[in-house]
């Protein structure tokens, strides 16, 4: 019926269902005719959602030069549209790269301003992974205090949703 703003919304969610299926190429097909549908309409918060979930989608088949740059693309449009909280789920997934190539101190940074943000929209649940997050680059980097701390804090937050996932 030429309802481009729905067509694209729901090659999104269709792509997100495909990738939680393990159907990782379509899913990529998807998000790919769901990204161009935003382009065509102007379409930033729409274009910077897709474009996270794509590079989420990069991350997980470990294209990680692939994730690294559809994230940093869709910080860009978070930044320009002021979508902080998009900008804060971003920077905690580029940061997880980042540590994940022992880039440590892009990854903090990252996750220190993903955890700021989180802290002034108050997505409390968010908060916790990414302490969580923090707790592991410095595990990782063999600051075992800092560790402690972060995922002492984690935990705290976590306990009040009753996570367990992390």
């Amino acid at each position: 019926i030429g309802n481009r703003i729905d067509e694209g919304n729901l090659l999104n969610l269709i792509a997100v269902l495909l990738a939680e299926q393990g159907r990782l190429a379509e899913a990529r097909t998807q998000f790919e005719a769901s990204v161009a549908i935003s382009q065509e309409l102007g379409d930033r918060v729409a274009e910077g959602e897709v474009l996270h979930n794509l590079g989420c989608l990069h991350h997980e088949q470990e294209r990680l030069d692939e994730a690294r740059a559809v994230y940093e693309q869709s910080l860009v449009i978070h930044r320009e549209v002021g979508n902080r909280v998009f900008e804060g789920y971003v920077l905690g997934d580029l940061g997880r790269l980042h540590r994940q190539q022992q880039r440590w101190a892009d990854a903090r940074a990252c996750l220190e301003q993903a955890l700021a943000i989180n802290r002034e929209t108050g997505d409390r649940r968010i908060e916790g992974a990414e302490l969580c997050s923090l707790g592991e680059l410095f595990l990782a980097q063999g600051d075992e205090r800092a560790a402690r701390d972060a995922l002492a804090q984690a935990e705290e937050v976590l306990r009040q949703f009753g996570d367990k996932h992390y």
